[in-house]
């Protein structure tokens, strides 16, 4: 039922805790396979907590994380923890579940040397702050680090959000058409109402057209996204995970990406179509400011996203401004 619910909800972000508890073995594959669909299909985050999993079923994962004590003991895909086992002098026995043998290892032993194993693997130091004392910074600036309110710099939470608002766009099965093909139609509909106008006093409402259409264009592809990530973000914030500054700088990075990227084929249609002169310098001016024009928009759309609560109520803000 609460599957259920986070499909009707159309979440980005899943967590499924413990779905198999109380299962049979071939209706709690069927859950797994679902999620993992799920996961692959439609481009959802799914983080699982599972109880006593066939090995078989884990292998079906794509990443498996032990905890132990508060501590993270493995990280990595589920293939590699037999490996993991045999590197730490307690290899799985043949017949049994390595899921189920590093549980039972970890109570009987403790999980000190799993922490100083892990250290000493390619995932890096076990002891976060060694990890970040590692990465050639000052005792200065690593002391700054430790007595921050969170657990990496601005930089690092800036390239992580980046990153994965990015991936989001170029994943989103609307996200990037509804930015792209639009602005291909509104392109050929400027260019064919000022066909071959040539350089003359009306040029300049086509390239006018031409800049508030691409502006209104990267606005729309970010008005919308933004309420739907507010309860996520909001959440990451008060668990100390990203700050505000690094949120909104990623946020503003990435639309005058977006800008910068569909400026050229909107560029590319309406430039000969008009009749502009075929200069170097004259079509990087005007790519230059449409693509500042549309970071402004973005950036109000950015403003607009925080206001409204709704994406139905953000996507109406825009057309009367």
């Amino acid at each position: 039922l609460s599957i259920g619910m986070d499909l009707l909800a159309e979440l980005p972000v899943m967590l499924v805790d413990e779905p198999t508890t109380g299962l049979d073995a071939s209706a709690a594959l069927n859950v797994v396979e679902t999620l993992i669909k799920l996961a692959s299909d439609q481009h959802r985050t799914i983080i699982c907590t599972i109880h006593q999993p066939p090995w078989s079923m884990v292998l079906q994962f794509d990443q498996l994380i032990l905890l132990a004590l508060g501590s993270l003991i493995y990280d990595g895909k589920p293939a590699g923890l037999p490996d993991f086992l045999r590197a730490g002098g307690s290899p799985a026995p043949t017949n049994e579940n390595p899921a189920d043998y590093i549980m039972n290892v970890l109570v009987s032993d403790g999980n000190s040397k799993w922490l100083a194993l892990r250290g000493k693997s390619k995932d890096g130091p076990a002891d976060n702050r060694e990890f970040v004392h590692s990465q050639s910074l000052s005792d200065e600036q690593f002391q700054a680090l430790v007595e921050s309110d969170y657990p990496t710099s601005t930089f690092t939470q800036f390239r992580i959000l980046f990153r994965r608002f990015g991936y989001v766009f170029l994943v989103d099965e609307e996200g990037f058409p509804d930015a792209f093909f639009p602005g291909l139609v509104v392109s050929a509909i400027i260019g064919g109402s000022f066909f071959q106008f040539g350089t003359n006093k009306y040029i300049a409402i086509a390239v006018l057209m031409m800049s508030v259409s691409h502006g209104m264009i990267t606005l729309n592809a970010v008005v919308l996204n933004i309420p739907l990530e507010r309860d996520l973000i909001l959440r990451e914030y008060r668990n100390g995970t990203y700050s505000v500054e690094a949120y909104w700088f990623a946020r503003a990075a990435v639309s005058t990406c977006i800008a910068l990227v569909m400026g050229p084929p909107l560029l590319c249609v309406v430039y000969p179509m008009v009749g502009l002169p075929a200069d170097l310098h004259a079509i990087l001016t005007v790519w230059a400011s449409n693509t500042l024009n549309a970071s402004i928009f973005a950036i109000i759309g950015c403003v607009i996203g925080v206001t409204c609560k709704t994406p139905l109520a953000a996507a109406q803000v825009p057309d009367p401004l």
